[in-house]
């Protein structure tokens, strides 16, 4: 091609002058006639051949040129410098364009010209250069162009090219950042509007990192950049969730930069982006970081420098580390820790670094996740933040360090079960292991015993757990015979089951499962064995119900003008409200007092005041202040609220240093010993739930759930906690149950318990509340009760004077704060109009036959001694009736027959024409599908959920509980959910919602109104409505019109934290006539 076009523009005959020259300037670069070269300068000859095998040189047929390109890279080519004076070229002059502009970048008629140069800096040269090429000519002089100004000179030619045959803003603002970028390197003159309008267009990149120390972990923070970058670029990259290619960046003095994305640099960004934070966590960042070339290809070479990227991982003090492991031994022989050994690989390696294991469970996840490394062929991998090199570490190292690991394991256990039965390694409530015995007490309601049915699966089968919960599990002869009825149902193809006694109806799956949970009441397995096993054993605890523990009362108050000590995780954009930050004094001034003073407190604020924050904040400061000292953290909470335990976590700290486990699901799974690990001995003696020897391992903050804690009671309270908070610490409120008992247990420095609702039906709540957070202040519940408790429930004429007694007593450990005291929230309105839906007939045909069924039965039943099992199924089923008379009966249309869904629907259409949310509260999974598929047909919504109780919790495949909400509190306009009063009444947050209907009714006004708070809380910005839709009888009192008032009634007499909102007596209810 050079031949063409050179071909025609050269006298190809034999030169005869030996004047003549031996090369000319062209448009192209210098050209030389090689004949002439030959015969008149033999060096030149020379050099000429050299050049061309350079690459600097490009021979024609007769002739060789070297182009501008390669002619100035060959002036700036030192090795050279002494052999360029062959070719006899002009000096380079100081000259630079001025570049003038016509249009805006966004007009197809924008161009950039020359208008004028400057020579020296001063003299300016206006018009056109007589040049040729590179060459320029003035006052018959002759000069080369600088390399830069050549550049900028092609730059805007190529521009108007591409204009010419693809105009538009993309193609102005391309061109103007190449030419601009050119133009800044050979100091160009520009107009205003040119000097004004930025566009970077970056063809490489510049990775600078960053490394430091958080809570002691190394973090490694990524700095994508390029030359002539804005001030503001990073926060621009960082404030979009996906990398863009176009970024408008305002800067400081309000100009504005437009930076254009190639292909090739917007794909390593977004591999940056991918790191949350910009920050290298996990393998796959880390390979990145150790070479980012493998990761992406090696055409990535063009975009990354790779000696400014290895400059810049240096600079920043990230270096791989080989490594080893040194393993200790005690006077027995036995593994006493294993340090694993980092060395540095830099050409000035600092002193070997050492991470020590104490015990086989830290050291597990070492050897397993280095397995997995090795497995997967990873050239690096972190642990704890360093940055391990694994390209020279070979599988017979791996193999010998497995071998450590399972040797470290078998001794440990052996440990572990002999130091089981040693009363020393527990809390001084604990006395001993043995059968599990049922504390009792005249001020222990009713429900005081432990049920093995829990309302949580209750709830998940769709039944009324509240009013089941009451039914005593503890008959071994209405167990067999609900096994005899599941065996006879299956055998005629039958699809439900009667439950004995109660007589309340449910599927034949529902059976099998509450089959299979009473069964662990008997410790039967399976269910169709019938021998029983040796009793299960548990520890025994002082209950404080006869006797208590001596207690100091003398807690210095808080004083008011105490200031909080604000974690330095806390996010700084996260702040906290006044009350949480008194909050939080109270906590610490509390936690000051520890261990002389005080061994915990009560938070008692009302629902929605953000509890869980002013917690997170104390377990921070308590992590930050104790440094290294810290003992670890237990959370106990229902399983429903873990994840957004977790998640306000993540959300308002940098927890860097805090690790946390989850000692629930799968991970609970994974510590805990395999039935075939326990000694036969000790599974005879009843022990059949342990973890793992040192399963806490480097743990700082464990959340569990009361499950758990009730199971694995023997793990949990061999360990030494720092703070031990349990959220709703209603679980915990009843003094029979295991799980009050495995609560008090626990060795903490510190307890918390946390709830809304302190007293639910009797100060007895409140008293073993007290009995976990500061033993013995209350004294014994049997004197707490003569003492209190029944002079205020029972209005005696000393009742003020206990009262305020017990209230000074507590006052210094207790605070609550309600929302119309601390917090600004619109009006919550309660509707009457709904509490007088006239019942249909056929809703009164089957409320009178169901009356009059059990009357007929109640003579039997009063001789069978079953009464008050049979009244639970009694009202189960009128309240079926009551609310949803298809589950009874399927006659005649829905909207027909049950007044409350035609009153529902009514209400859901004004909701609608509002563009408003609502929340539905039912517990019965009967009720709560038909209200979906009556909702979706009349509304035509593309989808309504439901949470309840078999709703998944914790995050796993498809939308947990909090991720249903999030979508549906994201979605604008009318949205319908329905919510399990039982399952989901406390801990999420729905403030889209600010209308709350309680389609079925609650037993206790307490759980009615945390349910109804999970709208009515801080955020919230509109009115609340709240619905109680109620059926009522011209003829009678129906139950819900008697449950309706009962409920208000108690309610009005709840304001008092110490009256309590109790829940209705079932039996009362039932006796009124329902």
């Amino acid at each position: 091609m050079l031949k063409k076009l050179f071909g025609t523009n050269k006298n190809k005959s034999e030169p005869t002058a030996s004047n003549t020259p031996v090369c000319e300037w062209m448009e192209e670069g210098l050209l030389f006639h090689r004949q002439l070269v030959i015969q008149q300068n033999k060096p030149l000859d020379g050099y000429l051949y050299q050049l061309e095998d350079e690459g600097y040189l490009t021979s024609l047929s007769d002739d060789a040129i070297v182009m501008w390109d390669d002619l100035y890279r060959l002036i700036k080519d030192e090795e050279h410098l002494s052999s360029i004076p062959l070719l006899d070229l002009p000096p380079v002059w100081n000259l630079a364009p001025q570049l003038i502009s016509e249009g805006a970048l966004s007009d197809p008629e924008f161009r950039i010209s020359i208008q004028g140069w400057r020579l020296n800096e001063h003299n300016l040269i206006t018009g056109g250069l007589n040049r040729t090429g590179a060459l320029v000519r003035i006052d018959g002089q002759e000069g080369l162009m600088p390399d830069a100004c050549w550049r900028v000179l092609q730059a805007v030619r190529e521009l108007a090219v591409k204009q010419n045959s693809e105009s538009g803003e993309r193609t102005n603002q391309l061109g103007w950042a190449k030419v601009r970028k050119l133009a800044k390197a050979a100091g160009a003159g520009m107009d205003g509007f040119l000097a004004k309008s930025v566009v970077l267009h970056p063809d490489k990149l510049k990775i600078e990192m960053r490394k430091a120390h958080h809570g002691g972990v190394p973090i490694m923070e990524l700095l994508p950049g390029f030359d002539g970058q804005p001030e503001k670029w990073l926060d621009s990259f960082d404030a979009y969730q996906q990398v863009q290619e176009r970024y408008h960046i305002i800067e400081h003095d309000g100009s504005v930069v437009h930076v254009i994305m190639s292909p090739e640099s917007k794909t390593v960004l977004e591999s940056i982006k991918r790191m949350p934070g910009r920050r290298v966590a996990g393998d796959e960042a880390l390979q990145w970081v150790r070479n980012p070339y493998s990761v992406m290809g090696a055409e990535t070479v063009a975009i990354i420098d790779p000696d400014e990227f290895e400059q810049a991982r240096a600079n920043a003090g990230i270096f791989f580390h080989r490594f080893h492991i040194e393993p200790a031994f005690n006077a027995a022989g036995q593994i006493s820790h294993v340090d694993l050994v980092l060395e540095e690989i830099c050409p000035t390696p600092a002193p070997a670094t050492s991470l020590r294991f104490t015990d086989a469970h830290e050291f597990h996840p070492f050897a397993i996740e280095l397995q997995a490394k090795m497995a997967a062929g990873l050239a690096c991998g972190f642990w704890q933040g360093y940055e391990l090199e694994l390209s020279d570490f070979r599988y017979e190292d791996l193999a010998g360090i497995l071998r450590l690991l399972d040797r470290w394991q078998q001794e440990a256990m052996g440990r572990m079960f002999e130091e089981l039965f040693d009363m020393s390694n527990y809390g001084d409530r604990v006395t001993g292991i043995g059968p599990i015995e049922t504390p009792s007490s005249p001020f222990i309601g009713k429900d005081g015993t432990e049920q093995w049915l829990p309302p949580e699966l209750l709830v998940s089968c769709g039944l009324d757990a509240e009013l089941l919960n009451r039914w005593d599990t503890a008959n071994y002869a209405d167990f067999q015979q609900f096994c005899e009825r599941i065996e006879q149902a299956k055998a005629i193809d039958n699809s439900s089951v009667h439950i004995p006694t109660i007589e309340v109806e449910v599927s034949l799956k529902v059976a099998e499962t509450l089959r299979d949970e009473w069964a662990k009441k008997f410790e039967l397995s399976p269910p169709a064995d019938k021998e029983e096993s040796k009793p299960r054993a548990g520890l025994l605890v002082d209950s404080g119900i006869q006797n208590s523990v001596d207690t100091t009362s003398d807690v210095r108050l808080f004083s008011e003008s105490t200031k909080a000590v604000v974690p330095s995780s806390l996010r700084p954009e996260m702040t906290l409200r006044p009350h949480q930050m008194h909050g939080l004094a109270w906590l610490q001034h509390l936690y000051a007092q520890v261990p002389n003073k005080v061994t915990g407190c009560l938070l008692a604020d009302d629902m929605g005041l953000g509890k869980t924050l002013q917690l997170l904040c104390f377990i921070a400061w308590y992590l930050e202040h104790s440094e290294n000292n810290a003992s670890p953290v237990l959370i106990v909470a229902p399983v429903s609220l873990l994840d957004n335990w977790e998640r306000e976590f993540e959300r308002f700290f940098h927890t860097h240093g805090m690790p946390m486990l989850k000692l629930y699901g799968s991970e609970l799974s994974e510590m805990k010993l395999k039935r075939n690990e326990i000694p036969i001995t000790m599974q005879e003696q009843g022990i059949r739930n342990l973890l793992r020897p040192g399963w806490i391992g480097s743990t700082k903050i464990v959340l569990t759930t009361y499950e758990t804690l009730r199971d694995q009671e023997l793990s949990l309270a061999r360990q030494k906690w720092g703070i031990v908070i349990c959220d709703e610490a209603q679980k915990i409120k009843n003094p029979a149950t295991l799980v009050t008992q495995a609560a008090k247990a626990l060795q903490a420095d510190f307890r918390v318990a946390c709830t809304g609702t302190p007293v639910e039906n009797s100060l007895t709540d409140l008293w073993c509340l007290f009995d976990f957070v500061q033993p013995g202040l209350l004294g014994a519940l049997n004197d707490f009760g003569r003492h209190y408790r029944r002079p205020i429930e029972c209005k005696t004429d000393a009742d003020n004077l206990a009262l305020e007694e017990l209230r000074q007593l507590i006052a210094p450990q207790l605070l609550r704060r309600m929302k119309e005291d601390v917090a600004e929230l619109p009006a919550k309105i309660e509707d009457t109009s709904c509490r007088s839906l006239t019942m249909s007939s056929l809703q009164d045909r089957l409320y009178r036959s169901e009356i009059t069924l059990y009357m007929e039965k109640s003579s039997m039943i009063e001789k069978a001694g079953e009464r008050n099992v049979a009244v639970l199924g009694l009202l189960h089923t009128l309240k079926l009736v009551c609310a949803h008379p298809h589950a009874i009966r399927p006659e005649g249309a829905l909207l027909d027959v049950s007044p409350k869904m035609r009153w529902l629907i009514n209400k859901l259409g004004y909701i609608q024409s509002l563009g408003e949310k609502v929340i539905i509260f039912t517990e019965l999974r009967t009720i709560q599908r038909d209200l979906r598929l009556t909702i979706m047909d009349r509304f035509c919504l593309p989808e309504l959920h439901i949470i309840n109780g078999d709703t998944a919790a914790t995050a796993g495949r498809g939308l947990n509980r909090q991720g249903i909400i999030d979508k549906f509190q994201a979605q604008p306009g009318f949205g319908v959910i329905i919510l399990s009063t039982s399952a989901v009444g406390f801990g999420v947050n729905v403030q889209a919602a600010n209308h709350v209907i309680h389609f079925t009714r609650s037993w206790n006004p307490a759980k009615e109104d945390q349910a109804t708070d999970r709208a009515y809380r801080i955020g919230q910005t509109r009115e609340v409505h709240v619905y109680y839709p109620t059926v009522v009888s011209e003829h009678y009192a129906t139950f819900e019109n008697k449950l309706d008032d009962l409920l208000s009634r108690k309610r009005a007499v709840a304001g008092d934290m110490l009256n309590g909102a109790e829940e209705v007596d079932v039996l009362a209810l039932a006796e009124s006539g329902c």
